[in-house]
């Protein structure tokens, strides 16, 4: 309904519309994952176990379910080398993951047409990772910053 709506309103109330209908798929993806996470008993073991995984092997995997995505709004999605060698962390393997997945998707769908995203892993030293993903999005906005982790709490 909003897609027939849009087409017969102006551009502030386009830009409301596409930020609803982003709210709603946020949502929804959301949701999805909370269910399947709930759903599955395998998934619930695998939440706490605990291990050294492949930052790098992480990445792609998480990212693979983001390129039709990217490809879809017309942004470049960059990720690390293979080639780079294992970088091993701890960490929930699938916990991980969806959060790759959620900083990936979040930078696409905030993105502009045309726009990059780009996953980059670093060395602070030889045991410390850093990652970062980086986009030429809007961004948040300046009066929003300080509530962007208050769903967590």
């Amino acid at each position: 309904m909003l897609q027939k709506i849009r087409t017969q309103t102006n551009e502030d109330e386009r830009e409301i519309m596409d930020d609803i209908q982003t709210a709603v798929s946020r949502c929804s993806r959301l949701i999805t994952q909370l269910l399947t996470l709930s759903k599955s008993e395998s998934v619930q073991a695998e939440l706490h176990d605990w291990g050294t995984v492949d930052a790098i092997e992480l990445i792609h995997e998480a990212a693979s379910t983001e390129l039709h995505s990217a490809e879809k709004k017309g942004v470049t999605l960059t990720l690390p080398d293979m080639e780079e060698g294992p970088k091993t962390v701890a960490g929930s393997r699938i916990m991980l993951i969806l959060l790759l997945r959620n900083l990936i998707n979040n930078a696409i769908q905030y993105n502009h047409r045309g726009g990059q995203v780009k996953v980059e892993i670093g060395t602070n030293d030889q045991q410390t990772y850093t990652l970062a993903v980086r986009d030429d999005g809007r961004g948040i906005a300046p009066e929003n910053r300080s509530k962007v982790f208050d769903c967590l709490f």
